[in-house]
């Protein structure tokens, strides 16, 4: 089953000149913004530029002595870094304009707010320009985040808002003759949701140097917080990409708004992997609809995010995620890194809202179950976690 990388180890080598970009071009840009260049590509204070091909040479060594360096949850390695080295296509396109945040407000109080922001820009030969907006890490200010989008305008829409049109003013500064849409942007995950919003919010008189913008299995924004879609301001030009078992991209689903449903060699929650989704030549191979397992899974997510009003999920986001932080992670794989952290969260989960518990059991039954596992099999998470006093708070009363 082929993916982004044997494309551009079958295709790289055809200029962009010859073949326009596309959407797997575009894959593969978004998900380079996963990668950690810090110290390798400029900053965004800075007018320098790296060739993609240094810089990836560069994250190879890097990679070895410290894996962590891959953000995101894709499965991105050096065999991905080594093809786009060997691709005629992008190697001599050139990277700058590196963003990377991430405040945590119990760290950094004076930030006021939590926030997880990453892009960068790459500058490929045709004179086009890419701006990747980074998708969830593994933090769990990240993932606080995209539960955020379910109520609110969150700190990185408006970062990557500030961030698309100072890139497209710098365009029109670079270039003599503006003439003509030559700037792309894209984002896996919630990198999609930052393309969208600032895109959504971009002032009127820049839409026309919009080329396309990519959500790639994105989060939609919630209905209420914005006038207008990205679809309403765009029309064709804004793209949205779904693997055929798609939970992320589906939240706040817009009937409105059309999409593409490509294959994945993956099944559940791990189809969202773009590096999964499956390539012929120079496109995605699609399918016709969504698994039935995915559906289920849906509707569970749905009845939790469209049946209560904003100030309720803002509430059973914040017990959710204070709990999940009750023992010090700010990485999720750090919850379960000692028993004391691990007991930390459970005791927090168990005084959160009957209301936040039961979404908290039945959400992680609903997974389970897509998995092609029965809960009785496993565990049944309401009996593991449920508490044996107070009737009002931990989930469930006995």
């Amino acid at each position: 089953m082929e993916n982004i990388v044997d494309y551009l180890k079958w295709r790289g080598d055809i200029l962009l000149d010859d073949c326009p970009f596309n959407d797997v071009d575009n894959l593969v840009l978004s998900l380079l913004s996963y990668l950690g260049f810090d110290g390798i590509v400029p900053s965004e204070r800075s007018n320098k530029t790296v060739l993609l091909s240094d810089a990836c040479q560069k994250m190879i060594e890097n990679i070895k002595k410290d894996p962590s360096l891959i953000s995101g949850l894709s499965r991105i390695d050096t065999t991905f870094l080594e093809a786009l080295i060997d691709s005629p296509r992008f190697a001599k396109a050139r990277l700058g304009k590196y963003v990377n945040r991430l405040h945590l407000f119990l760290l950094f109080p004076y930030h006021n707010k939590n926030m997880q922001f990453a892009g960068l820009t790459i500058y490929l030969p045709n004179g086009s320009r890419f701006i990747s907006y980074r998708g969830t890490d593994g933090t769990l200010v990240g993932w606080r985040e995209n539960l955020d989008l379910s109520f609110k305008i969150t700190a990185a829409d408006k970062r990557a808002a500030q961030y698309l049109e100072a890139r497209i003013r710098e365009y029109l500064q670079d270039t003599q003759t503006a003439a003509g849409a030559h700037i792309l942007v894209g984002g896996h995950s919630k990198g999609g949701n930052l393309a969208s919003y600032a895109a959504t919010v971009l002032p009127q008189e820049l839409l026309p140097y919009i080329d396309r913008i990519w959500s790639n299995d994105g989060p939609n924004m919630c209905p209420g917080i914005l006038d207008s879609t990205a679809h309403d301001i765009l029309g064709e030009k804004y793209i949205r990409i779904l693997p055929q078992f798609s939970v992320v991209g589906m939240i706040f689903n817009d009937p409105q708004t059309p999409f593409t449903i490509v294959k994945s060699s993956e099944t559940g929650m791990m189809a969202h992997d773009g590096i999964s989704w499956q390539v012929e030549r120079d496109h995605f191979i699609t399918c016709d609809d969504f698994t039935p397992e995915c559906k289920k899974v849906n509707e569970a997510f749905s009845s939790w995010y469209t049946d209560l009003p904003l100030e309720k999920r803002e509430t059973m986001t914040n017990e959710l995620f204070d709990a999940l932080e009750a023992g010090g992670a700010v990485y999720f794989n750090e919850i379960t890194a000692s028993a004391s952290s691990l007991r930390a969260v459970l005791s927090a989960l168990m005084n959160t809202d009957r209301r936040t518990w039961s979404v908290f059991a039945d959400l992680f039954g609903a997974l389970v179950s897509a998995s092609a596992l029965t809960i009785r099999e496993q565990m049944n998470p309401r009996q593991l976690f449920s508490p044996t006093t107070d009737k009002d708070k931990g989930g469930p009363s006995q």
